[in-house]
């Protein structure tokens, strides 16, 4: 089975490497929560069951890039298909 999801290293290992990544942006997160304060957009929620709910309030729009802008304005966006 693990050669059949191209996996070269025992599970436990390959987990753990997984495990390890989830963690250090876990810590990432939160640490980052921490320097935004209380204007941070984002909160994490702990339930009593021991889960933990992420909560994202809407974010606000960053306007149009510079180079958006100038794409739109050229020659190939025009006719370019409109897809919906």
């Amino acid at each position: 089975m693990l050669a059949g999801l191209s996996l070269d290293m025992p599970v436990e290992e390959h987990l753990a490497e997984l495990m390890r990544g989830l963690d250090a942006g876990c810590k990432q997160l939160a640490e980052r929560l921490q320097e935004a304060g209380p204007a941070a957009k984002v909160s994490i929620e702990a339930k009593d069951d021991g889960r933990v709910k992420l909560n994202v309030d809407k974010l606000g729009a960053l306007g149009e890039p510079k180079s958006l802008t100038w794409l739109r304005g050229t020659a190939c966006w025009k006719t370019w298909p409109a897809t919906a």
